[in-house]
Formats: C-alpha cells, sequence, structure tokens
C-alpha cells in the first residue's frame, strides 16, 4: 500500500496507534489540516461511490468493497492492528446519513460560490460598538464579536448541489478558446445581459458566435 508519510510532530492530534489518516477531500477536520500543513486536496471518491485513480490498486471499487480489500491488504502486510467498536472507545464520532435514502454521506469538495464576510463582520461588528443595533440579552455581544472576529468569520458559501433552489446567476462561454479577455463567469440577470457584459468587454466577439451556459449550482438559505 503505497502512501505519504508527515512527521509526527506535525500531527499533534495522533492518538492511539500514532497513525492517522488524511483525506482533505472528504472532510472537513482533514481539509483545516492539510490547509495549514499546505498539502494538496485530493478526491478519492467519485460521483458514483467509487474510488478513483488516486485509490492506486483500488481504483474503481465501490468504497465500502474497497475499505474491505484495504483491511486485507494490510493485514496480508502486517499491519492491520485491530478492529474497534467506536462506541466501545470512549470516542465520539458523527456519521452522516441521508435521510431519503439511509445511505451513508461521503464529503467532497466540489466548486462552490462564496460571499466574502470580511467587510460585512466588521460593519456588524461596530453597528453594536456604535449602538446602532442592540443585542438582548446584552451579554450577548461578546458572542457576537468573538464570532465575527478575524479568527472566526468564514467567507458565506451560497450555493448547494441541490435540485431545488434558485440557479446562481452566473454564466460562461462553452468555448472559452474564443476568448481569452473575458473573466471565467460572468454574473448577471439573465443571459442576454451576459452577453451584452461579454461583448463590451471583448469587442472581437459577435454576437452569433457567442454561447453562453448557465452555472449548475443553486442559490438556497442554509
Amino acid at each position: 500500500v503505497s502512501t505519504s508519510t508527515l512527521p509526527y510532530r506535525c500531527l499533534t492530534f495522533v492518538r492511539l496507534s500514532g497513525v492517522v489518516k488524511l483525506s482533505p477531500g472528504h472532510s472537513a477536520v482533514d481539509w483545516e489540516v492539510s490547509r495549514r500543513l499546505g498539502l494538496p486536496v485530493l478526491n478519492m471518491i467519485d460521483d458514483t461511490g467509487r474510488v478513483t485513480e488516486v485509490g492506486g490498486e483500488f481504483a474503481g471499487l465501490p468504497r465500502f468493497i474497497a475499505r474491505q480489500q484495504l483491511v486485507k491488504r494490510l493485514t496480508d502486510l502486517g499491519l492491520y492492528r485491530k478492529r474497534e467498536d467506536i462506541r466501545d472507545s470512549g470516542q465520539s464520532t458523527i456519521l452522516p446519513i441521508c435521510s431519503r435514502s439511509g445511505d451513508i454521506i461521503e464529503p467532497v469538495v466540489r466548486e462552490q460560490w462564496f460571499v466574502r464576510t470580511e467587510k460585512l463582520a466588521e460593519k456588524a461588528v461596530q453597528a453594536v460598538r456604535n449602538g446602532k443595533l442592540r443585542l438582548h440579552p446584552v451579554y450577548q455581544e461578546a458572542v457576537w464579536n468573538e464570532w465575527l472576529s478575524p479568527n472566526n468569520r468564514r467567507d458565506w458559501c451560497i450555493s448547494r448541489q441541490l435540485w431545488w433552489g434558485h440557479r446562481i446567476p452566473a454564466f460562461r462561454l462553452k468555448n472559452r478558446s474564443t476568448s481569452t479577455s473575458v473573466p471565467t463567469w460572468l454574473i448577471a440577470r439573465n443571459i442576454d445581459e451576459a452577453r451584452e457584459k461579454l461583448l463590451s468587454r471583448d469587442p472581437s466577439l459577435s454576437a452569433d458566435s457567442i454561447e453562453l451556459e448557465q452555472g449548475t449550482l443553486k442559490f438556497c438559505s442554509s
């Protein structure tokens, strides 16, 4: 089983066996750790639930079959230590289950649309500070300021991979080779407005040659 290893000193959260896997493409916690360490984000599970080429010899196998094969491979190599029921270990874990199918949900990294929150957070903190916004009870001001502090605030993800919801009003050229002077995405109220913006940015294009597509991501409230 080929793998990449990191010095133990980098992973201060390691317990028990002293070895921990990092899958930044499928875990928010691992993603944060990998970002701090400058590690690449790799997706090892595709949209059909099968292992990608990142999985090496297990590529193409369904995720649960691949897990069984991995255990067998580690056992053959003399590296498999034991299997432990998480309920007996005293450690808590979260297992996301789909409410409709009952299947186990695998987190994956996908392109999303975000709203920058830096200026919004600063204005929100300032509004409470100067009295324009009042919080009740007053002691929650400390929580407000902590949540919106530079160390805690995060950009707001407004997109979802859902069948319902409003599509993000973003358009792009189907054939990017027809123009290199326009951004990848154009934000517009509709496709006609997007076409007008595109023509104004790149006069070399003709209206007949422009073929736009709208992004598939939807906007839904959290």
